[in-house]
């Protein structure tokens, strides 16, 4: 793997990797709150929140989803506010782990955001380290949490072949000299 690549992965699995819960705003708990209390469909109060001001997406998920749960009606709400967003918009990792962090399934909110027209790439890289069954974050593929490190199984992918593509002629005395 390129250096540039494998540089960028664990750049976006440690951007991708929540310090803390998201942060539920007053004015974004107002909005809930008045969306609940007028009889309107949150995900329409969240959408339109969002298109007046962006910035207020994660918040607006994080007291949706308090309101709603994690279940059908979380998911509804995850891509609710992933479409009301730019699909290649900085805030969409944030927006992943906190669904993530509010207890939707993290391959859910894989596919709510492919879905939602979030490339695959950037969708799978922001839920790649977060919360798995074991409550461990990071990119666990064991299911005893232990994650392959650097100095094992990514790190030395290829390793006993570093002569890779070295042959053509270089090997040996050729023609009696």
């Amino acid at each position: 793997m390129k250096n540039t690549t494998l540089a960028s992965i664990l750049l976006a699995a440690v951007a991708a990797t929540p310090a803390m819960a998201a942060e539920i705003t007053p004015e974004a708990q107002a909005i809930i709150e008045q969306a609940v209390v007028n009889g309107t469909s949150i995900e329409d109060a969240i959408a339109s929140a969002i298109a007046a001001n962006p910035d207020m997406a994660e918040s607006l998920l994080a007291a949706g989803l308090e309101a709603v749960g994690p279940g059908e009606a979380g998911e509804n709400l995850l891509s609710a506010v992933i479409s009301a967003l730019p699909a290649d918009s900085g805030a969409i990792p944030g927006i992943m782990s906190a669904a993530i962090e509010a207890g939707i399934d993290a391959d859910t909110v894989t596919g709510v955001a492919i879905a939602s027209g979030v490339d695959a790439s950037i969708a799978s890289l922001a839920t790649a380290a977060g919360p798995n069954d074991n409550g461990n974050n990071g990119n666990n593929a064991n299911a005893n949490g232990l994650g392959a490190s650097s100095g094992n199984a990514n790190g030395n992918a290829g390793a006993g072949n570093n002569n890779a593509g070295g042959g053509g002629g270089g090997g040996g005395v050729s023609g009696g000299q």
